[in-house]
């Protein structure tokens, strides 16, 4: 599965919706961002199945980024049934992604 890209008019539904969901706040400027995508878009891949993986792109969507509070990016904010279960800031690799998920769903 590819990463969905989430705006202001999907988020509502895409979070609400039952599961674990994994959304990344990024910027193309961002060096760290720009290097943890491969690797996001990887587990992506190979989690499809297991949690929904999106991206929100923080200069696009500003009002996204204000309302999760997001101070530094790369941050992945972690929904599980409509909740927010967790954040964590700073690059993760595909090793790192897989355990989130993994913690996540048990």
């Amino acid at each position: 599965m590819s990463v969905r890209p989430i705006t202001i008019d999907n988020f509502t539904t895409v979070t609400n919706e039952p599961g674990v969901k994994l959304l990344r706040f990024w910027a193309s400027w961002c060096a760290p961002c720009m290097m943890m995508e491969p690797m996001y878009k990887n587990a992506a891949q190979a989690l499809g199945d297991q949690a929904m993986f999106g991206e929100v792109d923080v200069v696009l969507q500003a009002e996204l980024a204000n309302m999760h509070r997001i101070r530094s990016i790369p941050t992945v904010v972690v929904y599980k049934d409509g909740e927010i279960v967790e954040r964590i800031s700073g690059v993760l690799n595909e090793r790192e992604l897989e355990s989130l998920v993994a913690r996540i769903k048990a």
